[in-house]
């Protein structure tokens, strides 16, 4: 991805999750901001409420309570680093209790 490209070109190392998170925040909040026109936090939540965007670490909706359903990434370490081990992607494991 262009942004795990990018950081490491800046940065000289690779991303950790931290970094990848908040970009990915920053993308839902641009495309909620844009998406609803305004500033106003009422009108933006509601657009995030409607997510359905592809960002650096998956793709991200959100659930009638509002927490974010996507899947998790299992990391293990390994010789003192972290290595991607696998991944959680079936929504049933993943989904928090509906009231």
């Amino acid at each position: 991805l262009k942004f795990y490209s990018d950081f490491e070109k800046r940065a000289g190392l690779r991303p950790e999750v931290p970094g990848a998170m908040g970009y990915a925040a920053a993308q839902l909040l641009i495309a909620a901001i844009r998406a609803a026109g305004d500033t106003d936090p009422k009108k933006i939540r509601d657009r995030l409420a409607e997510t359905n965007m592809r960002t650096v670490i998956g793709q991200v909706t959100f659930n009638k309570r509002r927490e974010v359903k996507r899947s998790f990434i299992i990391n293990v370490a390994r010789d003192g680093r972290w290595q991607t081990s696998g991944a959680i992607e079936d929504p049933v494991l993943l989904a928090p209790p509906e009231d």
